[in-house]
Formats: C-alpha cells, structure tokens, sequence
C-alpha cells in the first residue's frame, strides 16, 4: 500500500510542477482556474503523503 501511496504522491507532484509552468504562460483570469486546480492537486498530494507516514509509523 506505502507504494500505492508513494506513487500518487510522485504524480502530485509532476502535475503541480505542469501546472505553475502552464500558469506562468497564461493570462491572469485563465491562471486563476489552474491556480485552484494545482491547490486541489497539492491537497491530494499532501494526504498520500501523510497516508504513507502513517503506514510508516
């Protein structure tokens, strides 16, 4: 399971790096949108995480 976790942790954060390039091409209002993905993505990110340190401890 860790290595589910640490998996979809990994995809986080290649998508959040995707997304702050595209944002930093994009006109304000069209950044708003993905600024508000990328915070979703990081939230999932942060609970694979934690789910990992939780199986680790």
């Amino acid at each position: 399971m860790q290595d589910y976790y640490n998996k979809k942790a990994r995809e986080c954060e290649v998508m959040v790096a995707q997304l702050q390039q595209k944002i930093s091409r994009m006109s304000a209002e069209d950044a708003a949108g993905l600024q508000e993905q990328m915070a979703k993505v990081r939230r999932e990110m942060e609970n694979y995480k934690a789910a990992v340190a939780a199986a680790e401890a």
